[in-house]
């Protein structure tokens, strides 16, 4: 479920390579088993998603184009 969706999200964000979403994936994971300041902030898993792919994006250095997200 969590690839699926990260998969989808990765493609509208225009980021096309499946290490980041692996990487993504594993940030995901860690938000949810260490992170319970995200869980106060009432967060949507997409919300959480798109935060773990830009970070993973950036921690890869792969481009992220934020202005697609919106259209």
């Amino acid at each position: 479920m969590e690839s699926q969706v990260l998969a989808a999200l990765s493609k509208k964000m225009g980021i096309d390579t499946s290490t980041v979403v692996k990487k993504a994936t594993e940030y995901l994971r860690l938000t949810e088993v260490r992170c319970g300041s995200l869980n106060a902030l009432n967060l949507t898993g997409d919300a959480k998603a798109v935060m773990c792919l830009e970070m993973a994006a950036v921690c890869l250095s792969i481009p992220v184009d934020k202005v697609r997200l919106w259209y």
